[in-house]
């Protein structure tokens, strides 16, 4: 009986080709943009979530919510004097981080050249903001550095610059710092835009103008706060009133008195909640709002909506066409509910279509998406983790399968079976892969895994059933790291493609000892 629905289904539609095409078009455009659009909105939503210990790590921002002239306006910034005061009046406060921003003159071989978002910190920033490294060390002491791995790229031809001096020309002076660390490229769902972080001494930075290390007025960097976990931020920030009347002093220009705490007010801020919060001005990156991600869920709704009632509108007119259908029906002995499944299976029908539609419309965006992904990885030199690469194949699989189905279009009920069942398989082992690497990003940050040698260098450096064992590791409980050697192993085969950079080392004994670390590693699973 069913068969017979669908087949009386499938004929409707194949008579009726025009109302088929635009019924089935504009329900499956509908379907296509408000998925895109609601996955925009949760790559919104996801910004800084990548960072390890995240929900410890706030921003002090700057309100200016009752200004005595002019409109309101909120800060992402904050003045320097707040951390060093916030840290000693909390003992909530683990540890507080000011970074300016600068874009000093890089200096190599008696070349200048100019940069661009480069920070000045006061202390080691990577021990508030968890940015992960590649290589090497945090900010341990004054004048030293760490950047991403573009910039060493693109500044020393490689990234294997631990222990080199970089080389700024600031306020006049020339500026050495000795390069401890090597960050990984920051994704573009980052609240921070940064290339290179140089840790300074404030006190001899700013000698010639010592008022910004005491004003509270100035806004021109970031303060990044590290609470204890366990710390309730809201109660905090319940005592910040108390906080500013014992630490903001008062101003006195001839008889007029003014406090810097009368206009403005500090905000601790998570850091996941930067990007779509209140404050807007002063960000290192174009900030969005709540509003405007509920706007665009709203425009989603309303686009499905309006796709939804065309498609019903359109059932609801052609109905009067098929009156004669249904009389020849009832008087063949129809029944009333057989009448409605009729019609109900042909609007699953249609509905299913243009699901399938909207999904090959969204695959082909995400595919022009994976392109972009590979031009990132291949000319921006963003390389991705093996996860990665294994959700790719996933997601590239599933593709085919569902393109070869397509092409083929076999007409027996095994033959079709058989292509839904590879793209199945795909689908869920991609989502496996995908699940498993979600897990391994929410652990602990002491117990999260590192990447591990790429696989085309395992390729090269192991049999194939070694390759298999790794891979196989990987995607159940992710490649353990354990210990420094164990660390600086995993960094030397990961950065190891860089050695063939122009102008790169080729010590014979560093590449031994970089070789005799990787398969020291490679051979304990």
């Amino acid at each position: 009986m069913w068969r017979n629905y669908w087949t009386v289904a499938v004929r409707a539609l194949a008579k009726s080709r025009t109302y088929s095409i635009i019924n089935i078009a504009g329900l499956a455009i509908g379907m296509a943009a408000c998925i895109i659009i609601l996955l925009y909105i949760r790559y919104e939503q996801n910004y800084d979530r990548w960072l390890p210990d995240v929900d410890n790590t706030y921003q002090l921002q700057s309100w200016y919510a009752h200004p005595d002239d002019g409109e309101p306006f909120f800060l992402q910034m904050s003045s320097y004097v707040t951390g060093p005061r916030l840290k000693k009046d909390f003992p909530q406060v683990e540890a507080t981080s000011y970074i300016l921003g600068s874009e000093p003159v890089f200096y190599k071989d008696g070349q200048a050249s100019m940069t661009e978002d480069y920070k000045v910190a006061d202390s080691d920033f990577l021990k508030v903001v968890n940015l992960p490294l590649v290589a090497g060390t945090t900010l341990t002491a004054p004048q030293t550095a760490v950047v991403t791995r573009e910039e060493a790229i693109k500044r020393y031809g490689t990234d294997q610059v631990v222990g080199r001096t970089l080389t700024v020309i600031s306020k006049g002076q020339k500026r050495d710092f000795k390069i401890t660390g090597v960050l990984q490229n920051l994704p573009k769902n980052s609240s921070m835009k940064i290339n290179a972080i140089l840790r300074m001494d404030f006190n001899s930075f700013f000698a010639t103008e010592p008022f910004f290390l005491t004003c509270w007025s100035c806004q021109s960097g970031w303060v990044y706060v590290k609470l204890k976990p366990g710390t309730d931020a809201q109660q905090i920030q319940a005592q910040m009133a108390a906080w500013e009347k014992r630490n903001i002093p008062d101003e006195y220009n001839g008889d007029i008195k003014r406090n810097a705490g009368d206009q403005q007010d500090w905000h601790l801020v998570n850091l996941k909640d930067v990007h779509l919060g209140k404050a807007q001005d002063g960000a290192m990156t174009p900030s969005n709002d709540e509003r405007t991600i509920t706007t665009f869920a709203i425009i989603a709704m309303l686009i499905l909506g309006m796709a939804v009632v065309n498609f019903t509108n359109l059932a609801t007119a052609r109905a009067s066409q098929r009156a004669r259908e249904v009389a020849l029906r009832k008087v063949l002995g129809a029944t009333r509910r057989q009448l409605i499944v009729q019609f109900v299976a042909e609007s699953i029908l249609i509905s299913s279509i243009a699901m399938l539609l909207a999904l090959a419309l969204v695959f082909a965006i995400c595919a022009a998406l994976l392109g972009y992904a590979f031009y990132s990885q291949l000319h921006d030199g963003l390389e991705p983790c093996p996860l990665c690469i294994f959700q790719r194949v996933a997601f590239f699989a599933l593709g085919v399968a569902f393109l070869i189905g397509g092409l083929h279009a076999p007409k027996s009920i095994g033959g079709r079976r058989g292509y839904g069942v590879l793209a199945l398989l795909a689908a869920v082992a991609g989502i496996a892969v995908a699940g498993n690497h979600v897990r391994l990003q929410h652990l602990p940050p002491d117990q999260v895994p590192a990447c591990g040698p790429g696989l085309d260098y395992m390729l090269d450096a192991m049999p194939i059933s070694g390759v298999i064992r790794k891979v196989r590791v990987w995607l159940t409980t992710g490649v353990k790291q354990r210990g420094p050697e164990r660390s600086e192993g995993l960094v030397c085969c990961r950065v190891a493609p860089g050695d063939r950079s122009p102008g790169a080392p080729t010590d014979p004994d560093m590449r031994i000892s970089r070789i005799r670390l990787v398969t020291s590693w490679l051979r304990d699973p």
